[in-house]
């Protein structure tokens, strides 16, 4: 390989016009894209000028980080593992300092693991159900996996973009003998953080050569905050261990081409999009950054061994998945309705990135509440803070300039702007500055990726790396060589407590007792649950898996078509009971908790013309005929 001054040379090219035009094409591409949903009518006159101008500043920041980086000084070049194999005495034993990491962070549920689901009350509850339903429909029990009528009834709901998470839908078949689906899905929870470190750990050891880079880069990927607080609510999103080994070999296809690595970039690549379709997406951003990162340091916009070997890799990927994304493309464009929001409002707040989220240390000190408050969103899909001890080493590993911190500090700049949504937010005040995710909002299919704060994902990764090389170059350039075991543990120790958080809250996935009342009638009826609520109908899928009667109520991620649910007459009590007789509706169940202070309100109510046949302190079971 070539000394850093040659490697300087190889991308530090001020006046290539190859250079130009490519950096030119990117801000063109964009602005040709903006102008053409303009002209459609899709976007409004403000949108256009600002993308125009957001599309400008990004290439006026990437000319300027080139120009940062190679009039740094040299720094000592550091080796990478493209020859040597892993130690498996090294991948064991990073292995269990991940398991003993995640039993720190959650050992005060761990003893409720048979009984009780990880996290609050929310999506989570919902998983039990896509488990039951894909149970019963292997076992021959349901016709189809695409569609259900007992959720949403009678008119029933397509079930094309229900976050089955296919992944781990065949682990949970593959244990179900063995275990409940409560301990099953609390398995795949901690599971993720184990393999995911394990994968960031294989990565930044092959891109740093140090053991211990690697299992500092490893805990800062798996043990991330947005990870941590979307393990308390959401199975697939959690699902994020299988984006460092597809970095890894995707990396190597480039570097190093060879028919396994590109095999094993493609196998990652599915399993990937097996855990949730948005990794799919983003696995293909990051693909498009690295093969434009190689097009301009080798002056070349086509490169054929990388079209080949990126041919291989979404070939042999998509193929196993590519007949359900043509399922959910066809019904996609044919209903529009199935179109989300949320393309600004589930963003990284600018100032997300530096301020403590609401599972931190600090989250009790009035100012961080109340800047957790304040911004848009919910919890876990705005936990995006970086750590500042991260920022600093990430921050002097780009003034070392080496060539491997330009790619990383691109990436990281690239997907930390798409993750702030379709508008710039500040402290939760929405700006007028329209962002380049504004064009994957406008774009069909690519805006049913409605929650951009969810590419924090690749942010973490990427400074799962830089954060360990600024702390090598620190050493190397102070000479700090005898004390390197010193401030590799200071920094790690305080890059531990900056990403620490505790689990605390579980939930609860018994059956209420009001429907072992109603399951004493065995004639052919549906249930309906109130009050409609996010939460409360999640909760209400979870509790279908132990009654099995058809319910009104239902949750998916995009529904598809009008049901009972919508145009149930809630002003005219008389009226709702003709509904709910004509469409076979025999029981209503109002859940107290859900209710709050409205409870004895709505008891008073339904008893004017229902018969109430059960309560209890949770609940009250009204008869419709």
């Amino acid at each position: 390989m070539a000394p850093d001054s040659d490697l300087k040379q190889s991308y530090c090219i001020y006046t290539s016009r190859v250079r130009l035009l490519i950096l030119s094409a990117i801000g063109l591409i964009a602005i040709t894209i903006a102008f053409g949903f303009y002209i459609w009518g899709t976007t409004t006159s403000v949108d256009l000028i600002t993308v125009i101008l957001s599309s400008v500043s990004g290439v006026a920041i990437i000319e300027s980080l080139i120009r940062v980086i190679c009039k740094s000084k040299r720094i000592p070049r550091l080796r990478t593992n493209e020859i040597n194999r892993p130690v498996p005495s090294q991948t064991l034993i990073a292995v269990l300092i991940y398991i003993v990491i995640t039993i720190i962070f959650f050992y005060p549920v761990l003893s409720d693991i048979t009984t009780a689901l990880i996290g609050p009350t929310e999506d989570n509850v919902k998983y039990l159900w896509n488990m039951w339903w894909g149970e019963r429909y292997f076992a021959g029990l349901e016709p189809s996996l695409t569609y259900s009528s007992d959720i949403f009834y009678p008119e029933g709901s397509s079930l094309v973009f229900n976050d089955f998470s296919w992944y781990n839908l065949g682990i949970s078949l593959l244990l179900s003998p063995v275990f409940n689906n409560t301990t099953i899905y609390n398995i795949l929870i901690l599971h993720t953080f184990v393999i995911a470190a394990l994968g960031a750990f294989l990565l930044v050891r092959y891109m740093t050569g140090s053991f211990w880079a690697g299992i500092l880069g490893g805990f800062i990927f798996a043990f991330n905050p947005s990870h941590f607080a979307h393990s308390l609510h959401h199975l697939n999103i959690a699902s994020i261990q299988f984006l460092p080994f597809f970095t890894l070999y995707n990396i190597k296809s480039v570097r190093m081409g060879g028919m396994r690595n590109s095999i094993l970039a493609a196998f990652f690549l599915f399993l990937c999009a097996m855990c949730d379709w948005n990794y799919l997406i983003f696995c293909l951003l990051l693909m498009a950054i690295i093969y434009a990162f190689v097009a301009i340091r080798q002056k070349r916009i086509i490169l054929p061994d990388i079209v080949r070997n990126s041919a291989i890799i979404l070939g042999f990927g998509l193929l196993p998945v590519f007949p359900w994304l043509i399922k959910m493309s066809i019904v996609g464009l044919a209903n529009p309705q199935a179109n989300p929001a949320g393309h600004n409002l589930f963003v990284a707040d600018a100032l997300a990135f530096i301020i403590p989220h609401s599972h931190h240390l600090l989250s009790g000190v009035d100012f961080i509440d109340g800047f957790n408050r304040m911004i848009t969103g919910n919890p876990w899909e705005s936990a995006v803070y970086l750590g500042i001890a991260n920022i600093a080493l990430a921050v002097y590993a780009l003034f070392m300039g080496s060539r491997r911190v330009f790619i990383l500090i691109v990436s990281l700049i690239t997907f930390s702007i798409l993750a702030m949504g379709s508008y710039l937010h500040f402290a939760g005040i929405q700006l007028p500055i329209a962002l380049p995710y504004k064009l994957i909002e406008m774009t069909p299919l690519l805006k049913h990726a409605r929650n951009p704060a969810r590419l924090i994902v690749f942010v973490y990764l990427v400074l799962a790396i830089l954060s360990p090389l600024g702390l090598i170059y620190l050493c190397k350039r102070w000479k700090l060589r005898s004390k390197r075991a010193i401030v590799f543990a200071v920094f790690s120790t305080v890059i531990f407590f900056d990403f620490f958080s505790v689990c605390t809250e579980t939930s609860n996935t018994s059956s209420p007792l009001c429907y072992e009342v109603i399951e004493q009638d065995n004639g052919d009826y549906a249930i309906l649950d109130l009050p409609t609520s996010w939460t409360g109908n999640a909760q209400y899928m979870m509790f279908q898996t132990f009654h099995h009667r058809p319910i009104v109520q239902g949750l998916v991620p995009r529904k598809i078509g009008r049901s009972l649910i919508d145009y149930l007459s809630f002003r005219d009590i008389q009226e709702r009971r003709r509904q709910l007789i004509s469409n076979k509706v025999k029981y209503i169940v109002l859940h107290k908790e859900l209710l709050g202070a409205a409870a004895a309100d709505a008891i008073h109510y339904h008893k004017r013309v229902f018969t109430q046949i059960y309560s209890d302190a949770r609940q009250v079971v009204f008869q419709v005929y």
